[in-house]
């Protein structure tokens, strides 16, 4: 099991390697880069 703070230092490190500064533009980051497909929802 994770500890939440692990969680939290794991995802500011992905933030900062890729110069983002929040989780929404990871998401748009991952779209953009083919490594998640987005769906329309209804």
């Amino acid at each position: 099991m994770l500890a939440e703070s692990t969680v939290k230092i794991h995802v500011r490190n992905i933030l900062r390697k890729l110069n983002l500064t929040s989780r929404v533009q990871v998401a748009i980051y991952a779209v953009g880069h083919d490594a998640v497909q987005a769906t329309e929802t209804a």
